[in-house]
């Protein structure tokens, strides 16, 4: 009593073959041929299609890279579970193509790049990975079943959907379920994806969320805010990356990954809570509006390698009761003063005097401080951390008489040219002036002989810089 409207494709034969023998290798040699690949159209005329199972009795097992790119003649496809592999840029640019069912084991990338009719994909359960957007520039897909229970479902898999509003997958999903469209976890302890194109203007986490997956939110246009609950665990690469339209975000998620509101370039306002323990590099990376960020957490280390942030922020802010952290005309210290975590990049002073109270400058402290012309580190400061200067475009000038310094201190500074070392310094770590190729010379305060006795022990301190030809010792020089 039930009725079913069904179409039925054809497995189509006149499509372009390649023999393969039995190490996968293209052969013409018919007696080595174990196997086929689809190189292309073919003679085949049909708009709707069934890649075979076998040509010339023997079986069917991939797709070649670039195989229809550009055809305008399918419009639907079907892929079965006897091909293995969907090569690189398969379906590019298939214009016409409106629909497709793929069973491959493996996809290349950017599969269906182009595909600009495609409406409706089904992701068959046979589908164990792909490399990145496979959906690419597919900007009417609409509709889209995930049947596979092994495939790692993120926005940088399918590539940017702005028409996708929802996912749908097969209630025996052993790995995926669907909640108001948004693919979750089978417990639904981890969100996955959250399609581009849903609106609202914020999301709201149910407290059995543990989990954000890499890329989850992606891309996501109408997200003006964000409240990362202390309910949530761990945050995932790129997990808010590309959201344009997002201005504010409250974060107290246990741990963040790398990236983590890469280039969400309106982002003016983000509190990291309490919570958060620990995060990884460059979360700001290309948020060029951020400067209002305020700090919380007491545990958590903070650096300009971490921030990567741009001249809009100036100060950064904590709260008085802070255990760890303490702030100092913007600049981020220890909570008794000794050490400098991290200053903002967008303060416009071309130097900066240390206070004697300071004894460490931290790992990044000073990173991407564009506007610093020179600097001068007293014998007060004992400790300077790795990267500690790495990336100050325009700093000409520097005076360091720190006891040590750790490695790639001042790391693609490239117009510094003027470097002076005090006879305190007594320790350098690898690559110092790595990147720094305008330096011609050093001037050291001390004798030669001290020299050869501390800093100059080894040469893994130059990293390979091979502007710098000598050093001018207070009695005479040493050529390098």
């Amino acid at each position: 009593d039930i009725e079913v409207i069904a179409e039925y494709y054809l497995e189509n034969d006149n499509l372009a073959y390649m023999g393969l023998d039995a190490s996968g290798k293209e052969t013409t040699d018919e007696a080595s041929i174990v196997s086929y690949e689809v190189t292309g159209i073919g003679e085949c005329n049909v708009s709707k299609i069934a890649i075979p199972r076998e040509h010339n009795g023997k079986p069917v097992t991939k797709i070649k890279d670039s195989a229809f790119v550009g055809n305008k003649t399918l419009k639907s496809v079907i892929i079965g579970d006897n091909i293995s592999v969907i090569g690189t840029q398969a379906f590019y640019s298939c214009t016409n193509m409106v629909q497709v069912s793929f069973n491959a084991q493996r996809l290349g990338r950017l599969v269906f790049q182009g595909c600009s009719k495609l409406e409706k994909a089904i992701i068959g359960k046979n589908v164990e990975n792909s490399a990145d957007s496979m959906f690419f520039a597919c900007s009417k897909l609409v509709n889209l079943t995930i049947l596979s229970d092994s495939l790692n479902v993120n926005s940088l898999v399918l590539g940017n959907l702005p028409k996708l509003k929802e996912i749908k997958v097969n209630e025996d999903n052993s790995k995926y379920m669907v909640e108001d469209g948004i693919l979750f976890s089978k417990d639904g302890r981890k969100i996955y994806l959250y399609p581009v194109g849903k609106t609202g203007d914020t999301y709201v986490f149910d407290s059995n969320v543990k989990e954000i997956g890499d890329n989850a939110f992606s891309d996501c246009p109408y997200l003006k805010k964000i409240n990362i609950p202390d309910t949530i665990e761990n945050v995932g690469i790129f997990a808010f990356s590309g959201c344009s339209n997002l201005k504010e975000a409250i974060v107290n998620a246990k741990k963040l990954n790398r990236l983590t509101f890469f280039r969400s370039s309106n982002l003016e306002s983000v509190t990291i809570g309490s919570n958060v323990s620990s995060w990884g590099d460059q979360i700001f990376l290309g948020c060029n509006k951020l400067s209002d960020l305020t700090i919380l957490s007491s545990t958590l280390d903070v650096n300009n390698n971490h921030l990567y942030t741009s001249s809009a922020l100036k100060e950064i802010k904590v709260n008085e009761n802070n255990s760890k952290y303490m702030v100092k005309n913007g600049i981020l210290f220890s909570k008794d003063g000794s050490k400098i975590y991290a200053y903002p990049t967008g303060k416009q002073e071309d130097t900066y005097v240390f206070d004697s109270n300071v004894k460490e400058i931290g790992d990044s402290a000073f990173q991407g401080c564009s506007s610093f012309k020179t600097i001068n580190i007293p014998n007060t400061v004992e400790v300077v951390g790795s990267s500690a200067f790495q990336g100050c475009s325009n700093l000409k000038e520097v005076t360091v008489n720190a006891k040590k310094l750790r490695r790639l201190t001042f790391y693609g500074s490239g117009n510094l040219d003027s470097v002076t070392i005090g006879r305190n310094v007594s320790s350098w770590g690898d690559q110092v002036f790595l990147s720094c190729n305008k330096i011609p010379s050093i001037t050291y305060l001390g004798t030669k002989d001290e020299w050869s006795n501390t800093l100059g022990k080894t040469s893994l301190w130059k990293g390979g810089n091979t502007s710098i030809k000598k050093i001018i010792c207070s009695d005479g020089e040493i050529n390098m």
